[in-house]
């Protein structure tokens, strides 16, 4: 009896812990607490194609949580995790895919 209370114990430990985590596209875990969101400024983008050229160019980086891209109204709604990730580094990856980030909306 004393064995499964211990092994029941360890399970809602280990229920607790991972309780506080959320998984991101590309895999990762990140916690709660470090998840910001921002919507960037990006010009350039003019159709469909964009679109997912700017989502797969901010989808390599480890610590992206969410993007969805706008040619329509030039936007990038971006959820990333700040621990992993920074405002910069995103900008730079759409940038190199020949669009301009000119601030965030």
């Amino acid at each position: 009896m004393k064995k499964i209370i211990f092994i029941f114990a360890i399970i809602l430990g280990l229920f607790a812990c991972n309780s506080k985590k959320t998984s991101t596209t590309n895999g990762t875990l990140s916690t709660v607490s470090d998840t910001v969101k921002t919507v960037l400024h990006v010009e350039g983008m003019t159709c469909d194609h964009c679109e997912m050229t700017v989502q797969s160019s901010v989808g390599e980086l480890s610590g992206l949580i969410k993007i969805e891209a706008n040619y329509e109204d030039s936007t990038a709604y971006i959820q990333y995790d700040a621990s992993q990730l920074t405002k910069k580094e995103l900008a730079a990856a759409i940038e190199k895919k020949g669009y301009k980030v000119v601030g965030e909306k």
